[in-house]
């Protein structure tokens, strides 16, 4: 299956390399929307279009394989210059083969679907785990408030005692 280099060019003529085995104008359209959604998923790329407004969208070179296209990304990566924005190189490739090699289309589908799920999973741990701790965090102010509005009807009543959170007299 063809495969496809592509490039986006700014006013500023930063440049981002990517490529697709997809119909060029289905990841033109892709790209378009995540950026004027303010949503990209590289960063770099969202600042700027923020910053220029829309880039230029053209082909740099057509391969033979998917694995040749990925090749050819790097190739321009890399050798792009202080231009370049790419965050990253293309992760499926290795020194030979990519991780994929050998592997039909669901089965390449079926691993990357799981190393989403993953990431997923990883960071809706990470926001149970911050909840968590605010809500412990909440209850504990809760109960700090309850016993202070203890101390202080008893302080009106004439009870002195001291107070809990550090002085002997009460403060406001």
């Amino acid at each position: 299956m063809k495969s496809y280099v592509y490039c986006m060019r700014w006013a500023d003529g930063s440049l981002y390399y990517g490529s697709t085995q997809q119909d060029l104008k289905q990841r033109k359209w892709q790209h378009l929307c995540a950026m004027k959604g303010g949503y990209h998923k590289c960063s770099n790329v969202q600042k700027q279009h923020d910053a220029y407004g829309l880039p230029e969208f053209y082909v740099v070179q057509e391969c033979e394989s998917e694995e040749a296209g990925l090749w050819c990304e790097r190739f321009f990566i890399e050798s792009g210059g202080e231009k370049v924005i790419n965050k990253n190189k293309p992760v499926c490739l290795d020194e030979e083969r990519g991780p994929y090699y050998g592997m039909t289309e669901d089965e390449r589908m079926k691993k990357k679907m799981e190393a989403r799920r993953a990431k997923e999973e990883e960071r809706n741990e990470a926001r149970r785990k911050k909840i968590e701790a605010k809500e412990k965090e909440m209850e504990a102010e809760r109960i700090k408030a309850e016993f202070y509005a203890e101390w202080f009807k008893d302080y009106l009543k004439g009870i002195i005692r001291p107070c809990p959170y550090g002085s002997d007299e009460f403060k406001t």
